[in-house]
């Protein structure tokens, strides 16, 4: 039987994305997400620790907003 590993998370952005560079210049990305569920009338809300490296991190941190929905796709 074969396995996947992917992830997907679909919750808004907790706060604007920073970024910095590595001693060797790769960029770095850190941001939050808020995902939230509703079960029997509670809302059960958890955040969760983004990085990006990259080229990708330099796309995040300009293209996000505090409060902006996002889905993110990623392996862990």
């Amino acid at each position: 039987m074969s396995s996947v590993n992917k992830v997907m998370l679909l919750g808004r952005v907790g706060k604007d994305p920073e970024i910095k560079n590595t001693a060797a210049g790769t960029a770095v990305c850190n941001f939050s997400i808020a995902t939230s569920e509703s079960i029997k009338n509670e809302t059960r809300t958890e955040w969760h620790n983004i990085s990006l490296f990259g080229k990708t991190a330099e796309i995040a941190a300009w293209s996000q907003v505090t409060h902006f929905m996002l889905v993110f796709t990623a392996r862990l």
